[in-house]
């Protein structure tokens, strides 16, 4: 056995061509590593030794060498990678250290850093709705979590399908007895016995879909004892069994053992459903934030410009005054009118900035690619509506209970309930199970040479005088299965002695109590995933019907609000004329002007009212993310990677 590595310690290996195994086997481990002279001279000795003993124990002392020991990193960098991470404990001790011990080790985070934002020396950020749609998908923290979530999912369908995974089995130990004589026949010779009992066993089972469970076991078993008795002495006793336990009632069937992998199926799509309502809610609320910082904006302006008028009106009245052609008193109107229009402004300003906070929270974006404070711009204003809308009640009905993300995810919720119920009937059912084995035995060992007593009756008298006076003329015999281990595995695989069992096991409870109950239980909560499923049902199409006549409304409002606009700007004109001439008076101005601003105001809310009440429509409907084309099947439903956890 030697240890081999490159000048470049490049690729450290391991040579084994000791305790016959024919040909060098060499153990390759990619990564830089370090070499301890004196601890490898101690293993080479020890194992040196060991290995003499036994091929089983140097392929054993070989892989835990290999695995454990820490120089040797199994899962290093590249060999070109000079790093302090290259060189590290292999997974395998790592996880036993740390399951073993008595430290508490948490999660470490790496701080975070937080800054409240500023509006000072913001950075404006022009953009448009869908690219506020596709910022809010790539950076909102709250989808990113929910994405999670049918990778979580998904993992219990792995679980559900783990109880049929091969398991094997192996059991290997040794047993020590040293007990007084109670009989001669024990036939030590010395008053005690020992008996050294060697045994080792694996095992490969399998649970099947139909409920049964398949297990083909080898065992075989060392016994050496100094009693002289034994004719094999060690002797070796093998067995390889093939057995079978299929379940008739309960547990038992196709249906049973598939309905949890179903049941994990439906769970894993209620989760990609939930995640489409929550996407659907975001992009939802989304729209809406940016319809309301459109207004806000637009809102500021027309504040902007009624405040001005009424200073251009103030200004013209001070004008009048200083000429003498209006007393001093009917100045107090207008600068009323300009104080009341720059409070309106502030509190145009203060909406704007909390539009403009929850714009850029449902978006996460307080700041740029600089890091430096933005100022969302919003590019698009509300379009005019289409000539022509037909709203269809029954068939935005059918598709909103086709398409409704939760009430999917409820359809399921309802599947699985009732797959529950279909388990827990099985439960109740007695235990009746078929178990058959079929096996082949071996027996080998060392041939002690004992007394032919059959042999010795046989002889005539004579031969039978001197073989009583002279033992080592007396017949003797040696066993037929003399060959140790070698011997006892070619019995084993000859099939001459073999064995097979036949069986029936029936188990039920009188009362069955427990089972009873959790069938009622399951039930119980089937009929009400349904109730629930027809509430939801009524729900889904109070909102479509609100969210259609909240489209037909707004878009009647549009109509008369641009109507009213349109008027109050003209007697707005016709005010400022007949002031001109000396006809009108200060209020009256004020008033048509005041009346001009609201009507601004509402046309521009009627217009932001009807396309919020188009984004409720089609989210009612569920058809909203196909409408904004988010492309939920492949971006959506990848984990993102999550920075400063190590």
């Amino acid at each position: 056995m030697c240890w081999g590595v490159t000048e470049r310690g490049e690729t450290p290996c391991v040579l084994t061509d000791i305790a016959g195994f024919g040909k060098v086997l060499p153990i390759r481990l990619n990564g830089p590593y370090r070499v301890y002279p004196v601890l490898d001279i101690f293993i080479l000795a020890k194992a040196r030794y060991v290995m003499k003993r036994s091929r089983i124990t140097t392929f054993l002392l070989v892989s835990i060498v290999v695995i454990t020991y820490p120089p040797w990193p199994l899962n290093a960098q590249g060999p070109t990678q000079k790093s302090d991470h290259a060189i590290s404990s292999s997974p395998l001790l790592s996880v036993l250290t740390q399951q073993w011990s008595l430290r508490v080790q948490e999660y470490q985070y790496e701080d975070l850093p937080y800054e409240v934002p500023t509006d000072a020396d913001a950075v404006p950020v022009p953009l448009s709705l869908k690219e506020a749609i596709q910022i809010a998908l790539k950076g909102n923290l709250d989808i990113a979590a929910q994405r999670y979530s049918p990778k979580i999912a998904e993992t219990g369908i792995l679980g559900a399908k783990g109880p049929y995974d091969f398991r094997l089995t192996i059991n290997a130990g040794h047993t020590f007895t040293r007990s007084p004589l109670y009989s001669q026949l024990q036939g030590t010779g010395i008053d005690f016995a020992e008996l050294h009992t060697t045994a080792f066993d694996a095992g490969i089972s399998k649970m099947l879909q139909t409920g049964g469970v398949v297990e083909v076991k080898f065992d075989v078993t060392r016994y050496k004892t100094n009693s002289s008795f034994f004719i094999l002495n060690p002797n070796y006793a093998s067995h390889l069994n093939v057995s079978i336990a299929q379940p008739l009632l309960r547990n038992a069937g196709f249906g049973f053992h598939r309905a949890r992998i179903r049941i994990a199926h439906n769970v894993h799509l209620m989760s990609e459903d939930r995640l489409r309502e929550f996407l659907n809610t975001t992009i939802g609320a989304v729209e809406h934030a940016y319809w309301d910082l459109v207004f806000a904006f637009q809102n500021r302006q027309v504040r902007k410009d009624s405040l001005e008028l009424a200073k251009d009106l103030l200004n013209k009245n001070e004008m009048q005054v200083s000429i003498g052609t209006m007393a001093p008193i009917d100045v107090l109107q207008a600068k009323t009118g300009v104080a009341l229009r720059e409070e309106e402004l502030i509190a145009s300003e203060n909406l704007l900035k909390t539009a403009q906070d929850h714009f850029k929270d449902l978006l996460q974006l307080f700041k740029g690619p600089q890091g430096q404070p933005v100022f969302i711009v919003p590019t698009d204003s509300p379009p005019d509506p289409p000539d022509t809308e037909e709203t269809q009640l029954e068939e935005d009905l059918r598709t909103a209970l086709n398409n409704r993300a939760e009430y999917l995810a409820l359809r399921k919720e309802v599947a699985n309930k009732h797959l529950q119920v279909k388990i827990a009937e099985n439960q109740m059912l007695p235990s009746l199970d078929v178990t058959a084995s079929i096996g082949l035995n071996g027996l080998g060992g060392t041939s002690q040479e004992v007394r032919d007593w059959l042999a010795f009756f046989n002889l005539d008298p004579v031969s039978m005088v001197i073989a009583l006076l002279n033992p080592s003329m007396f017949p003797t015999a040696r066993s037929a299965f003399d060959g140790g281990l070698n011997k006892s595995l070619e019995e084993l695989v000859s099939g001459n002695y073999y064995q097979w069992t036949l069986g029936v096991r029936f188990d039920m409870p009188f009362e069955n109590r427990t089972a009873k109950a959790n069938f009622l239980k399951s039930k119980l909560e089937a009929y009400q995933s349904l109730l629930n499923l027809k509430s939801l049902a009524d729900k889904i199409t109070m909102e479509v019907r609100d969210a259609a006549r909240s489209v037909h409304t707004s878009r009647q409002r549009i109509k008369t609000s641009e109507s009213t606009r349109q008027l109050a700007r003209e007697q707005l004109a016709a005010e400022q004329k007949k002031l001109a001439v000396g006809l009108s008076s200060n209020y009256q101005v004020l008033k048509m002007e005041e009346d001009l601003r609201n009507a601004e105001v509402n046309a521009l809310k009627s217009r932001v009212d009807y396309w919020k009440a188009r984004i409720l429509l089609e989210r009612a409907k569920g058809t909203l993310l196909e409408t904004e084309k988010v492309p939920v099947e492949d971006e959506l439903l990848s984990i993102p990677k999550i920075e400063g956890i190590k």
